[in-house]
């Protein structure tokens, strides 16, 4: 029903440089696979938000056109796009993202490793199911 992806807080998902050409990565993943409708979804949420978008351990939600399941949660993981993550910020993120699947009823949530592809966290302290 719903992707998480590790977000930054203006919404960017790589750019024009993932519409065309699949890159590593969740977000340029969904970025290529919507070919980048989600992205302008996410910029223009976190536009509206605020001049600053959203902050680190906040989370919002946008379509998925182009898509099969109905939604992205965006986990907001770093203020701005490439820097890092902090393990404190995903601890925070787990149960926002519940809430908000419950919230919308969603039943199914494919959950990354938060943080640890361009946030630059170890993934040995995650626990993976």
């Amino acid at each position: 029903d719903a992707i998480v992806n590790a977000s930054n807080g203006f919404g960017y998902m790589g750019g024009k440089r993932c519409v065309n050409e699949l890159h590593r990565g969740v977000a340029e993943s969904i970025q290529f696979a919507s070919c980048g409708a989600v992205e302008r979804l996410a910029r223009a949420k976190c536009k509206a938000h605020s001049f600053f978008g959203y902050s680190p351990g906040t989370v919002f939600v946008t379509d998925a056109p182009n898509l099969e399941c109905k939604k992205i949660i965006h986990a907001v993981t770093m203020r701005t796009p490439g820097s890092k993550a902090k393990i404190k910020k995903i601890k925070v993120l787990i149960p926002k993202i519940v809430a908000v699947a419950e919230n919308l009823n969603i039943n199914s949530v494919a959950i990354p490793l938060l943080g640890c592809g361009t946030g630059g966290l170890d993934k040995k302290p995650f626990k993976i199911y």
